[in-house]
């Protein structure tokens, strides 16, 4: 996921690590006048062990001087709750829209 939003945003390709490196830095740059908002959708498929993309993509907003908007779209109501660490939860915001199904 990492190189594929690098790439989005930079044009370049790099691996994961290296996009890993470089992507705080465009998002919290103070001289940029760029916002960024980065939808994660499926958000339950982004789930693993160690949570390191999830605790990731909701700390970088919270960073000094970010200009990163990060909205998470997920099937399950009760994701944050019931799979997610506090570490994770603590850096997402309360904001939450259920939509009604059919």
């Amino acid at each position: 996921m990492y190189s594929e939003l690098y790439r989005k945003i930079t044009g370049k390709k790099a691996g994961a690590d290296k996009a890993l490196q470089q992507l705080p830095a465009i998002f919290t740059s103070p001289t940029r006048e760029r916002h960024w908002v980065v939808v994660l959708d499926e958000l339950d498929y982004l789930r693993s062990r160690k949570q390191e993309v999830l605790y990731n993509m909701f700390e970088w907003p919270n960073r000094a001087n970010s200009h990163l908007i990060v909205i998470g779209i997920a099937n399950t109501i009760d994701l944050i709750q019931r799979y997610l660490p506090p570490k994770i939860d603590s850096r997402i915001g309360t904001a939450f829209v259920r939509f009604g199904g059919a």
